[in-house]
């Protein structure tokens, strides 16, 4: 499912984009007029989780050297912590 969001949302209708868009920010979105900027509160676990070890793992790809530690060092006793900025 997460490798054709695009197609999912292309050929769903009006109901079927609400519940993606549940599905993916369960806490809603924003739209942000004076910066122009949609600001998402949070993201599902499941999907973030994939983005990061797919962007961990795409260093492999590059030759580049990785740490194990960074994609263990995201799930803690409390659960998964998304990365703040």
């Amino acid at each position: 499912m997460a490798k054709k969001l695009s197609e999912i949302w292309a050929s769903g209708d009006l109901f079927d984009k609400h519940k993606l868009q549940h599905l993916l920010f369960p806490d809603g979105f924003a739209y942000d007029k004076q910066n122009g900027r949609v600001l998402t509160f949070r993201t599902n676990v499941f999907f973030e989780l994939t983005r990061s070890i797919s962007m961990i793992l795409s260093e492999i790809k590059n030759g580049d050297p990785i740490n194990i530690d960074q994609i263990s060092a995201r799930v803690t006793l409390s659960g998964f912590k998304p990365e703040t900025s």
